[in-house]
């Protein structure tokens, strides 16, 4: 594998909603020009793969507007989905994280074309899994159920979590992110991806806990998100994560925590209202 050439891909860093805020002030203005060029290169010259760089055509990505993190679309994987595996290459590339085959990583997720990407590059040491409450759900016999709220694992267990569009739907957030810190060895790194309120230091609650045993308490309109697994039922939404979860985080023991942003035109990296995917990065 090649090193990442840098010039193709455009990273910011965040520590806290203010600096966010700081730099979009001076280029909001500049942010609907930005898509748009990035649109028209990748129509005339394509994206290459973020893990080969082999070029991809045109005609080969699916672009759905306006949602173009969720879009940009070429093997299952799309732009927020490729955002992930260059920062992860990126990681590997800087001697941050061990070399692909030596990683042990864990994934909430088993069914995705990014779990399948990752199982790929990495290899064995990869462990996906699914959530799938209910102890008689046939599909337990195919696949992990793990609850990210209360894992099976080992303390200690992983090198890196890449959790991707599951915390809007953890029951408990902070067990959740508690119990990543748990498995993560030392150095170990989560990645994390989510509908974040960019704008807002709260969290927006959409949905309380109540109990396993009751129906969770529902806060305005329910919100539901696609789930691989039940994609006609969808994911009850519970919250949509600001800029407070840094703060729990650093709370809970994590020793480096961030938001970055990620934009590419060579990769096919960009979201809809910025140009920047924004990914969540803390170091245990």
């Amino acid at each position: 594998m090649a090193i990442l050439p840098q010039q193709h891909l455009e990273l910011s860093v965040y520590d806290s909603m203010a600096g966010f805020h700081a730099r979009f002030r001076k280029m909001w203005s500049l942010a609907d020009e930005t898509i748009k060029e990035t649109l028209q290169c990748i129509a005339l010259h394509g994206i290459c793969d973020p893990l080969t760089d082999r070029p991809i055509a045109p005609e080969a990505i699916e672009v759905v507007a306006p949602n173009y993190r969720e879009s940009l679309v070429h093997n299952g994987l799309n732009s927020r989905e490729r955002g992930v595996l260059l920062l992860l290459r990126q990681l590997i590339e800087a001697g941050q994280l061990p070399s692909p085959r030596l990683i042990e990583a864990y994934l909430p997720e088993a069914v995705t074309p990014l779990a399948a990407a990752l199982k790929s590059w990495l290899g064995e040491g990869v462990v996906l899994s699914e959530y799938m409450p209910d102890p008689a759900d046939p599909r337990r016999e195919h696949y992990l159920h793990e609850d990210l709220s209360a894992l099976s694992f080992s303390s200690e267990s992983f090198d890196l979590l890449v959790c991707c569009e599951v915390f809007e739907h953890l029951y408990d957030l902070r067990m959740g992110l508690a119990e990543c810190l748990r498995v993560l060895r030392h150095g170990g790194v989560l990645i994390a991806t989510f509908p974040f309120a960019y704008g807002d230091k709260d969290s927006i609650i959409k949905a309380r806990h109540r109990g396993h045993d009751l129906p969770p308490e529902i806060i305005g309109e329910p919100e539901y998100h696609g789930n691989p697994i039940e994609p006609e039922a969808g994911s009850l939404v519970y919250q949509i994560p600001g800029w407070e979860i840094l703060d729990t985080l650093s709370d809970l023991g994590f020793s480096e925590v961030s938001i970055q942003g990620i934009h590419s035109i060579s990769y096919g990296v960009l979201a809809a209202e910025i140009p920047e995917v924004l990914l969540l990065v803390a170091r245990r």
